[in-house]
């Protein structure tokens, strides 16, 4: 999932990233899309999905995505966070299937009321504390997809 986010390059590029993504099976969420990426790249990503048979939707809001789709988890991932999160490791080690994992389309992350609808994933990149999303969306799938692949 791909939240508030304004460009359409940033959210072209995530999605492509997450449809393409052959070892897992995702439904693509867009929420609250603004700007440019609610009126050019909303459709963009639509024709992207179609092109490849894949589902999305598409959310007013972070809590509205939660409350229609009623994830038995929902996971917020950022570069790097100082208050109590899960580590990369531990979050890959969970059991994900129907959970939510939510992506901030926004170089400063999450507000404070969305962190409150979930658990906070850290990659605990001290060394760059402030990634672009789609590189915290690159990494976090390319580990996904390791570790898919490592179980039986």
């Amino acid at each position: 999932m791909v939240h508030d986010v304004h460009s359409i390059q940033r959210l072209t590029d995530i999605a492509r990233l997450a449809l393409n993504c052959k070892c897992l099976d995702i439904l693509l969420v867009i929420s609250k899309a603004t700007g440019p990426a609610a009126t050019e790249g909303v459709a963009e990503v639509h024709k992207l999905a179609y092109k490849l048979n894949k589902s999305i939707l598409v959310t007013t809001d972070l809590r509205d995505a939660v409350n229609i789709l009623t994830p038995k988890n929902v996971y917020l991932v950022t570069s790097h966070y100082e208050g109590e999160c899960v580590t990369l490791n531990e979050f890959l080690n969970r059991d994900l299937n129907e959970s939510m994992i939510v992506f901030s389309g926004q170089d400063v992350g999450f507000r404070r009321a969305e962190l409150a609808l979930g658990e906070v994933v850290s990659l605990g990149l001290d060394e760059f504390k402030a990634l672009p999303p789609l590189s915290i969306a690159t990494i976090v799938f390319y580990e996904l997809c390791r570790r898919f692949k490592e179980k039986p």
